[in-house]
């Protein structure tokens, strides 16, 4: 009776494991915060704050996102998604918004067939939302991607190993 029991659980484990996510279920979602100490190069003090969730559903061909920003120094020309590593300004993947106020909440949704999807792309290709304005049209703030649940990582040097692991 054991073994039978005991086959009956695997099968339905099985079952549930390869059973298709519902509706809606997120593959991986990604945050931004939004500061002017990332923008490149700095645009000044750290008033002006935001961030933007993008949210890869399993097979689906559009990407829910969603933007909240406040305290700009004038009105916002455009809310972007572009590739590029800390530090450096890279080419224009995507446009979410064109021009708004100086605070705004908003979402929306990317169509981009779940084949061609880069998912993976923001991991590899250090990708970041910037909020462009009229006084910063390089952008006034600016934050990089990061998949929920992991850290950022941090370049180290020799001190700061040796503080954490020397005598």
């Amino acid at each position: 009776m054991r073994l039978c029991y005991g086959i009956l659980f695997a099968c339905l484990a099985a079952v549930l494991a390869l059973a298709p996510l519902p509706a809606g279920a997120h593959e991986r979602d990604f945050y931004a915060n939004l500061t002017r100490a990332q923008a490149v190069p700095p645009t000044g003090d750290n008033t002006p704050k935001g961030y933007v969730v993008l949210a890869f559903p399993d097979g689906a061909d559009s990407i829910p996102y969603y933007v909240s920003y406040a305290g700009l120094t004038s009105d916002r020309m455009s809310v972007e998604i572009h590739s590029g590593a800390p530090g450096t300004n890279g080419p224009l993947l995507y446009v979410l918004a064109g021009p708004g106020g100086t605070t705004d909440d908003f979402s929306g949704k990317l169509y981009w067939p779940a084949a061609s999807r880069p998912a993976n792309a923001i991991d590899e290709f250090h990708t970041y939302a910037i909020v462009t304005t009229a006084s910063c049209p390089n952008g006034e703030i600016r934050g990089h991607f990061i998949e929920e649940g992991k850290l950022p990582a941090q370049a180290t040097t020799w001190g700061r190993l040796r503080r954490l692991y020397g005598p």
